[in-house]
């Protein structure tokens, strides 16, 4: 699907140090793409180029890749590393952008693994909606328009979430709502900008992550538990599971905390599989040296548990499932040091969290 206009500077919103010009757009189903079943409710199944159908696409030329319609939480990491490596190709092929359009369940998991895992340097972006097409006031189109109007400026080396008119990052975005259109945030660092008129009007810089930092990263992802810290919880079933497992991360109480019983499990645990502690409340940073009791931050990070410099358990997760290798200690030093370019102010943070 093809729309070009050879007078690009009369482009609404044309850079030329982007020169934006050929889009690849990967649909894969999700609500975006839902039509009714005739059975209650709705499933993924329109075309890519159905769902570009009235998009706000003059001057580019658009290329869809249609994958098998899924709901996205059907999706695997596996799934998102193939994506990356679509995007490689695309990269290669002389695209300037890519759209990955997908449903809203796991879009924060796929945009986040895609920008570890890609080795191109063309800037990406991650839509969907909120709504079905048969919903009255669905946000599809409007949100595949806005990720268009964003990468026509967007920076390279840079992977961002486009919906409800607003840009957020991948590596912070947060689906915050079951159903409304305003439903993903990235606190508490805020979007990057906002669409107004078709055109892309930034609040902050975006920070690129460079390709090299994330260089030989897993291609086949480890497998990583996520357990959550809550009242009385002593995790005493852990050892008896652990071997099946690469890693651990514990969405621990308030700034990192975890009952006693589950502080000495933990101690036990750090020894066999990198364990890395983050905040059930999703702020960040976490204070690293505070409190100092069984179950503290400080207690857990002398016992080997890495404690998260901002990222949130989800993101935790698929960073550990890309860096562990068998090796506990070279797992949480690539942890730290992917970590510090994803994270804003935090090399000065980890100094007392090593």
């Amino acid at each position: 699907m093809t729309f070009v206009n050879e007078d690009q500077d009369a482009v609404a919103g044309y850079d030329d140090r982007t020169d934006l010009r050929r889009v690849e757009v990967f649909t894969t189903g999700g609500t975006i793409s839902a039509t009714p079943t005739g059975k209650g409710g709705s499933a993924p199944t329109l075309s890519g180029d159905a769902l570009l159908t009235g998009v706000a696409a003059e001057g580019l030329d658009i290329r869809t890749h249609e994958r098998v319609p899924l709901p996205s939480n059907w999706m695997t990491i596996a799934d998102a590393i193939d994506l990356a490596d679509a995007i490689d190709a695309a990269a290669a092929d002389g695209a300037d952008a890519a759209l990955i359009v997908q449903g809203t369940d796991t879009l924060e998991e796929t945009g986040f693994v895609i920008e570890l895992a890609r080795r191109s340097t063309i800037p990406v972006a991650l839509t969907g909606a909120m709504r079905t097409p048969a919903t009255p006031g669905a946000d599809g189109p409007a949100n595949i328009s806005a990720s268009l109007a964003y990468l026509r400026d967007a920076l390279p080396e840079t992977t961002a979430v486009v919906m409800n008119d607003e840009v957020h990052p991948a590596r912070h975005v947060r689906k915050e709502h079951t159903i409304r259109t305003d439903a993903f945030a990235s606190a508490p660092f805020g979007p990057l900008g906002t669409i107004v008129e078709s055109e892309y009007r930034s609040y902050r810089p975006a920070a690129p992550l460079p390709r090299d930092v994330v260089a030989g990263l897993r291609r086949e992802p480890g497998n990583v538990l996520i357990i959550n810290g809550v009242l009385g919880e002593d995790f005493s079933w852990l050892p008896a599971v652990i071997g099946r497992f690469d890693g651990v991360v514990v969405d621990a109480l308030g700034a990192g905390h975890v009952s006693r019983g589950a502080a000495h499990t933990l101690e036990i645990i750090a020894n066999r599989v990198p364990v890395v502690i983050t905040s059930r409340t999703g702020a960040a940073p976490m204070p690293t040296s505070t409190y100092s009791y069984e179950g503290s931050e400080t207690f857990l990070r002398e016992a080997g548990a890495l404690l998260s410099g901002g990222l949130d358990a989800l993101r935790a997760r698929l960073l550990l499932s890309l860096v562990c290798d068998g090796d506990i200690e070279r797992a949480k030093a690539r942890y730290r040091s992917v970590e510090s370019y994803l994270v804003p102010g935090l090399a000065a943070h980890q100094q007392g969290s090593r």
